[in-house]
């Protein structure tokens, strides 16, 4: 058969854990990168909040769906006491997180699995929400001007 390069790529649709799905092509890739809810953009997110009125009162949220503008309320929320962290969590398993140091600046934290290692820079909260404001549904396309390498301590 000739191939004119207008045959349709057959795929099929597969849960990658709740509540992600991808589309994989029939080698096994993924197809197309999609939000896993297409009218709700967001993230698995976990966080804690040592304040013992915070969010969550204290203990921490393990891995819920949420989407774009309430991460940003969790994150104006959560990163604003020394120790609270906040994390995001894609449907390629990539992670985005946040701590907040001693000092009140905030550290974000990408790790690079296969560098064993993360890209990491100081900020400010509003500088990271609007980081997470211009992503798209693969955390592995981040870009985090003037961030760093630093390798894992063994």
């Amino acid at each position: 058969m000739e191939r004119t390069g207008r045959e349709r790529r057959a795929t099929s649709t597969v849960r990658a854990g709740p509540p992600f799905t991808k589309t994989l092509d029939l080698t096994g890739k993924p197809s197309v990168i999609e939000w896993p809810e297409k009218n709700r953009p967001g993230f698995v997110m976990f966080f804690h909040d040592y304040r013992p009125n915070g969010y969550g009162l204290g203990k921490p949220e393990d891995e819920s769906y949420h989407d774009i503008p309430s991460i940003h309320e969790f994150m104006r929320g959560v990163l604003v006491y020394p120790r609270n962290f906040l994390g995001l969590i894609d449907q390629f398993d990539e992670t985005l997180q946040f701590v907040v140091e001693d000092d009140g600046t905030v550290l974000v934290d990408f790790l690079v699995k296969g560098k064993k290692g993360s890209m990491t820079k100081s900020g400010t909260v509003e500088e990271f929400v609007a980081l997470v404001r211009n992503i798209g549904p693969s955390l592995a396309a981040i870009t985090i001007p003037g961030a760093v390498f630093k390798p894992w301590r063994a």
